[in-house]
C-alpha cells in the first residue's frame, strides 16, 4: 500500500512556467512498460474529485517526437489519489522526457505545470518494440487509414477506367462539333442509296451519358446519394448538388457541383468523408462532429471596389 506521503502532489491551480522535476517518484528505462506513478491532484491545496474526468499524460521525448497516453489508475486511499500507469512507448527513447498531466471532462481541460524525468538508457534492450500500446484514438486512426488504404487500392482500376472513358467522350464530342459525323437525315438518305455519296451537316447524339463539362461521371460505378453523413459503408459515392434535398458542404464551387464523395466509415459514431476535388473534409469522432475544414480554399469575393464601397462576399 502506498503511503499519502508517497503521492507526488500536484496543485491544478498553480500558476507557474516553473518545470517541475519528477525523478524522486518516476524511475525509468528504457525499455519499461506499466511503470507506476502515484499521483494526487489538488487544487488550491484542496483535493480535487476526479469523478468523470479523463486523465492524460502528453509528452515529448529526448527527441522531440510527441506521444499522448491515457493511463490505467486505480484509485488511491483519498480524494483525487489514483496510480498512473506509463506504457513502452513513454520510455522507448533514454534521455529527458517533458510533459504534463491533462485532466478533461466534457470539453473541459485543466492542464499542470511541465514536468520532467530521465530515461536510462538500456544497452541490454535492443530495438524496443513501441508498437504494443495504442490508445483508442490512436486504434481509430489506425483503422481508418487500413480502410483508406483498401479503398485507395480498389479506385486505382477504377479512376484508370473513368479516365479512359472521360477522354473518349472528349474525343466524341470533338468529332460531333468539328462536323466530322453525319447527321441522322443525311445517314438515313445515304444509307437508302448506293454508289459514292458526299455528307455534309452533322449528326446530333444526345444520349452519351456526358455532364456539361464533358465528363462520363454518370458511368463511373459509384453509387449516388443525396446524404452520405446516413450512408452505413465505405466507399465512393456520386452526388448532385441540383437534386432537391441533397446534402453539401456550406459552399460549392460551380464546378464542385456534381462529383465525388470518398466515405470512410467504421460505426455511426465514426466516420470520415473527402469531397473530392472541392478541399472540403467532414468527419465525426466518438459521436461528435468536427469542424468543416477546406484545404483548397474557397472565393469569398470577386469583383473590383474602391475605397467607400461595401463588399458583399459570395457566402
Amino acid at each position: 500500500m502506498v503511503a499519502s506521503t508517497d503521492y507526488l502532489v500536484i496543485d491544478l491551480a498553480m500558476q507557474t512556467a516553473k518545470v517541475k522535476p519528477i525523478g524522486d517518484y518516476l524511475f525509468a528505462r528504457q525499455g519499461d512498460n506499466r511503470r507506476p506513478l502515484p499521483v494526487w491532484f489538488k487544487q488550491n491545496d484542496q483535493p480535487f474529485p476526479l469523478t468523470d474526468y479523463l486523465i492524460v499524460w502528453e509528452q515529448t521525448n529526448a527527441q522531440g517526437t510527441p506521444l499522448t497516453v491515457e493511463g490505467v489508475t486505480t484509485d488511491g486511499a483519498a480524494v483525487g489519489q489514483v496510480m498512473f500507469y506509463y506504457p513502452s512507448q513513454v520510455f522507448a527513447v533514454p534521455g529527458t522526457v517533458t510533459g504534463h498531466f491533462a485532466i478533461k471532462n466534457d470539453g473541459q481541460v485543466i492542464s499542470s505545470i511541465d514536468m520532467t524525468f530521465e530515461v536510462a538508457k538500456n544497452n541490454v534492450l535492443m530495438d524496443i518494440d513501441t508498437m504494443p500500446f495504442l490508445n483508442d484514438w490512436e486504434k481509430f486512426k489506425a483503422s481508418l487509414q487500413a480502410e483508406t488504404d483498401q479503398i485507395k487500392s480498389s479506385l486505382t482500376g477504377l479512376q484508370e477506367q473513368s479516365q479512359a472513358l472521360s477522354n473518349q467522350a472528349a474525343a466524341n464530342k470533338q468529332l460531333v462539333e468539328d462536323n466530322a459525323v453525319a447527321k441522322k437525315t443525311d445517314l438515313a438518305n445515304f444509307l437508302k442509296t448506293s454508289g459514292d455519296q458526299t455528307l455534309s451537316g452533322k449528326l446530333i447524339v444526345s444520349d452519351l451519358g456526358l455532364t456539361s463539362d464533358g465528363s462520363m461521371i454518370p458511368l463511373v460505378n459509384a453509387k449516388p446519394t443525396t446524404n452520405v453523413w446516413a450512408e452505413k459503408q465505405s466507399g465512393l459515392y456520386y452526388y448532385d448538388a441540383s437534386m432537391t434535398g441533397t446534402v453539401t458542404p456550406p459552399y460549392l464551387q460551380d464546378n464542385n457541383k456534381t462529383g465525388y464523395v470518398l466515405f470512410v466509415y467504421q460505426d455511426v459514431n465514426n466516420f470520415y468523408m473527402n469531397w473530392l476535388g472541392s478541399g472540403w473534409e467532414e468527419y465525426k469522432r466518438n459521436g461528435v462532429y468536427g469542424p468543416w475544414l477546406n484545404k483548397g480554399g474557397i472565393p469569398i469575393y470577386s469583383g473590383s471596389l474602391k475605397v467607400g464601397d461595401t463588399i458583399q462576399l459570395a457566402c
